[in-house]
Protein backbone atom coordinates (compact mmCIF):
# COMPACT_ATOMS: atom_id res chain seq x y z
CA UNK A 1 0.00 0.00 0.00
CA UNK A 2 1.33 3.42 -0.96
CA UNK A 3 0.01 6.83 0.12
CA UNK A 4 1.04 9.93 -1.78
CA UNK A 5 1.86 12.72 0.68
CA UNK A 6 2.49 15.40 -1.94
CA UNK A 7 -0.71 17.42 -2.29
CA UNK A 8 0.05 19.36 -5.45
CA UNK A 9 2.40 18.79 -8.36
CA UNK A 10 3.34 20.77 -11.44
CA UNK A 11 4.36 19.16 -14.69
CA UNK A 12 6.17 21.21 -17.31
CA UNK A 13 5.40 20.01 -20.82
CA UNK A 14 6.75 21.07 -24.19
CA UNK A 15 4.58 20.35 -27.24
CA UNK A 16 3.11 22.08 -30.24
CA UNK A 17 -0.23 23.72 -29.54
CA UNK A 18 -2.34 21.02 -31.21
CA UNK A 19 -0.69 18.18 -29.25
CA UNK A 20 -0.87 20.21 -26.04
CA UNK A 21 -4.56 21.09 -26.48
CA UNK A 22 -5.42 17.40 -27.04
CA UNK A 23 -3.38 16.19 -24.06
CA UNK A 24 -5.13 14.57 -21.09
CA UNK A 25 -3.89 12.98 -17.87
CA UNK A 26 -5.13 9.68 -19.26
CA UNK A 27 -2.85 10.01 -22.27
CA UNK A 28 0.12 10.91 -20.04
CA UNK A 29 -0.42 7.72 -17.98
CA UNK A 30 1.41 8.93 -14.84
CA UNK A 31 2.95 6.16 -12.73
CA UNK A 32 5.42 5.46 -9.93
CA UNK A 33 7.92 2.63 -10.29
CA UNK A 34 7.83 1.12 -6.80
CA UNK A 35 10.04 -1.88 -7.58
CA UNK A 36 12.84 -2.23 -5.07
CA UNK A 37 11.30 0.17 -2.55
CA UNK A 38 10.89 -0.82 1.09
CA UNK A 39 8.33 0.34 3.65
CA UNK A 40 8.69 3.86 4.99
CA UNK A 41 8.58 7.39 3.62
CA UNK A 42 10.40 7.85 0.33
CA UNK A 43 10.97 10.40 -2.41
CA UNK A 44 10.08 8.94 -5.81
CA UNK A 45 9.93 10.27 -9.35
CA UNK A 46 6.56 10.51 -11.06
CA UNK A 47 6.97 9.06 -14.55
CA UNK A 48 4.89 9.34 -17.69
CA UNK A 49 4.26 7.38 -20.87
CA UNK A 50 6.39 8.24 -23.88
CA UNK A 51 4.22 10.18 -26.30
CA UNK A 52 5.25 11.37 -29.72
CA UNK A 53 5.39 15.16 -29.84
CA UNK A 54 5.20 15.53 -26.04
CA UNK A 55 8.24 16.21 -23.88
CA UNK A 56 8.11 16.22 -20.09
CA UNK A 57 10.73 18.79 -19.09
CA UNK A 58 11.18 17.75 -15.47
CA UNK A 59 9.54 14.76 -13.81
CA UNK A 60 8.10 15.76 -10.42
CA UNK A 61 9.41 14.20 -7.22
CA UNK A 62 6.71 12.93 -4.86
CA UNK A 63 6.83 12.16 -1.15
CA UNK A 64 5.16 8.77 -0.59
CA UNK A 65 4.68 6.46 2.38
CA UNK A 66 4.79 2.73 1.71
CA UNK A 67 3.07 0.84 4.52
CA UNK A 68 2.78 -2.65 3.04
CA UNK A 69 4.55 -4.61 0.32
CA UNK A 70 3.26 -7.83 -1.23
CA UNK A 71 6.07 -10.17 -2.29
CA UNK A 72 4.71 -13.25 -3.99
CA UNK A 73 2.30 -14.64 -1.41
CA UNK A 74 3.75 -12.74 1.57
CA UNK A 75 2.73 -9.38 2.99
CA UNK A 76 5.41 -7.21 4.59
CA UNK A 77 4.18 -4.35 6.81
CA UNK A 78 6.02 -1.36 8.31
CA UNK A 79 7.28 -3.42 11.23
CA UNK A 80 8.88 -5.88 8.83
CA UNK A 81 6.46 -8.64 9.84
CA UNK A 82 5.86 -11.24 7.11
CA UNK A 83 2.53 -13.03 6.85
CA UNK A 84 1.98 -15.91 4.42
Amino acid sequence: QMNINTERISVFIMANSEDFNNLTVGKLKPYIDASGLTTGTRLVELKFADLEGIEILDNPILNVTISEIILGNELVNQSGYNTP
